[in-house]
Order: structure tokens, then C-alpha cells, then sequence
């Protein structure tokens, strides 16, 4: 006996029954069994197409969901990098402003400095002035007190 396949055995037993008439019980049988195989092998085709569909959509939204997720990370740590420019160039702002504030008490200090400086000077000036003016007092000084001395003397002799 030869070992036939069903899907074949249902070719040949629509052939055969189209060529005589009514088919015999084994080749009935042998084309519902390849019927009934391909109704469910087109159902479960059809199932697990839909399946793969349904799965494929979720993938999709899922994608969509991570891509909307990474668009606000995106958006957030945009607004975060303007926030630390902004940041950064306030700090270079005060910093500048720190910068001109400290030339400017440099030159203030040397100013001052300058001009210690030079009242130094005319208070050394001065003070020599005054030095030498207290020299001539006292030397005026020591001249008055010979001249009262003598005039003293003078007045005691003429007075005994």
C-alpha cells in the first residue's frame, strides 16, 4: 500500500470525483480532514496574525510613550542648561562687577596713598618750620631772660 499524504489524498479525491461522480467514503473523509486542517491552520494563522498585530501596536505605543518620555527629558534638561547658562553669566556679571569694584579700590588706595603720601611730606615741611620757629623762640626766649636778668640786676643796683 502506498502512503499518501491527506492535502493529497483530497487533490486526488476531488479529481477522481470530478471525474466519476460520487466519491468513495475514504476520499470524503480524506478532504474533510484536509478541510477541517485548513480551517483551523487558517484560524490559527489568522489569530496569531492578529496577535502579532495587536503585539506590533503596542510596541508602537509603547515606542511612542518612551519617545513623548524622552522629548520632555529632553525639554527639562533643556530648560535646566538655559538655567545654568543664565546662571553662569550672572555669576561672570558679579563677578566682572567684583573685578572693576576691587580696580577700583586699587586706585583709590593708591590715590590715597599718593595723597598720604604727599600730606607727609607737608607735615614734614611743617613740622621743620615749626622746629626751626621753636629753635628761634627759644633762642629769643634765652635772649629775654638775659636781657630780664640784666634789667634785674640793673633795677637792684639802682634801687640800693
Amino acid at each position: 500500500m502506498v502512503t499518501v499524504k491527506k492535502k493529497s489524498a483530497a487533490a486526488i479525491a476531488g479529481f477522481v470525483l470530478f471525474l466519476q461522480g460520487p466519491m468513495p467514503a475514504w476520499a470524503q473523509e480524506a478532504v474533510e480532514d484536509v478541510q477541517n486542517t485548513q480551517a483551523q491552520t487558517e484560524v490559527t494563522a489568522k489569530a496569531s496574525t492578529e496577535e502579532a498585530i495587536e503585539k506590533a501596536e503596542e510596541q508602537v505605543q509603547q515606542l511612542e510613550a518612551q519617545i513623548e518620555e524622552y522629548k520632555k527629558k529632553v525639554a527639562e534638561f533643556d530648560d535646566l542648561l538655559s538655567k545654568i547658562s543664565e546662571t553662569e553669566k550672572g555669576f561672570e556679571n558679579v563677578e566682572k562687577d567684583k573685578e572693576k569694584e576691587l580696580l577700583e579700590a586699587e586706585n583709590a588706595l593708591k590715590m590715597d596713598s599718593e595723597a598720604a603720601k604727599v600730606k607727609i611730606a607737608e607735615f614734614e615741611k611743617s613740622k621743620e618750620e615749626k622746629d626751626n620757629e621753636l629753635i628761634g623762640l627759644k633762642a629769643a626766649y634765652e635772649l629775654l631772660k638775659e636781657q630780664y636778668d640784666h634789667a634785674k640786676l640793673a633795677l637792684d643796683a639802682l634801687q640800693s
